[in-house]
């Protein structure tokens, strides 16, 4: 039950990202959503372990999901940014 609130999590936080991030860097609807997706489960999965929170579905834990998927998001927005203005042109 955990995994599936930290999936539909990535997935509303990939969505709103297509919302605020610039279309020159936005990536596409799967890829934004796989990504918040990703970042999701690793910060959600990652923080039990590391005791962090007892257990997934503390309002400490759902935070923590929703923070890792912001981050990721944020991360790879950065990525995307710098290596658009890399680019060469011939």
């Amino acid at each position: 039950m955990a995994i599936l609130i930290m999936l539909l999590i990535g997935l509303a936080v990939g969505l709103g990202a297509q919302w605020f991030i610039p279309r020159r860097y936005r990536a596409s609807l799967v890829i934004t959503v796989l990504v918040a997706i990703a970042g999701a489960l690793a910060f959600g999965l990652v923080g039990l372990p590391l005791g962090l929170y007892p257990r997934y579905m503390t309002v400490r834990g759902l935070t923590m999901t929703v923070v890792g998927a912001i981050f990721t998001m944020l991360v790879y927005g950065a990525v995307l940014a710098g290596s658009a203005g890399r680019r060469r042109r011939i």
